[in-house]
């Protein structure tokens, strides 16, 4: 997918806007005062898409994102190993797939599955030491294109968005934990209806 032309907006301020990015918001905003929170999270998508596509471009190592992210999560592992439900976890993947990606890379002997003895619902995934060598291998390249894709922010910008998007994320797993917590508590209610009409009958 090309690259998207920037048209830039420079506020009395000296901040930047995209002004397709702009406009498409304000017709999200539909006339109310919040255009910023669409600007806000289209620029995020925009900026998560250029960053996830230029990583996935400009890869100089044998391994994809995903398996890259697999060796990592278990290199920094107590011993070198973690629970597939952790790893899942850790990674923001589905079960299946972390079952999927761990099979196949156990075929390149990159790092195995070990069933649990005490109780067999559980299962390890460790890391081995073709797998260590390999991701020991690609840390410098992945280091240095990560550091080339940032020198557009000085430190303190950096700094700042490091907070923003950490507020951001608080926010979101407040957001979600009250929703939940809530269905929680409907389904809680459902149920002492349902008791209290049994009893009735």
């Amino acid at each position: 997918m090309p690259d998207p032309e920037i048209e830039l907006l420079i506020s009395q301020e000296g901040l930047f806007s995209d002004k397709a990015l702009n406009e498409l918001a304000q017709w999200y905003a539909a006339g109310e005062s919040d255009v910023e929170t669409f600007e806000a999270h289209l620029l995020m998508l925009r900026a998560h898409g250029a960053l996830l596509g230029s990583a996935q471009r400009g890869r100089r190592t044998s391994l994809s994102m995903e398996r890259f992210g697999l060796l990592r999560v278990l290199h920094r592992a107590p011993e070198g190993r973690m629970l597939l439900n952790d790893v899942s976890r850790a990674l923001n993947v589905s079960a299946t797939s972390i079952s999927k990606l761990i099979a196949s890379m156990s075929a390149q002997e990159l790092v195995e599955r070990i069933d649990d003895p005490e109780d067999k619902r559980r299962a390890w995934a460790q890391i081995t030491d073709a797998g260590r060598q390999l991701l020991e291998e690609s840390l410098p390249r992945v280091r240095q294109s990560t550091r080339s894709r940032w020198q557009g922010l000085s430190p303190d910008e950096k700094r700042m968005l490091v907070h923003l998007l950490t507020k951001l994320v608080l926010h979101e797993y407040t957001r979600r934990a009250q929703t939940q917590l809530r269905r929680l508590e409907s389904g809680t209610a459902a149920t002492e209806s349902v008791r209290s009409n049994s009893r009735r009958g």
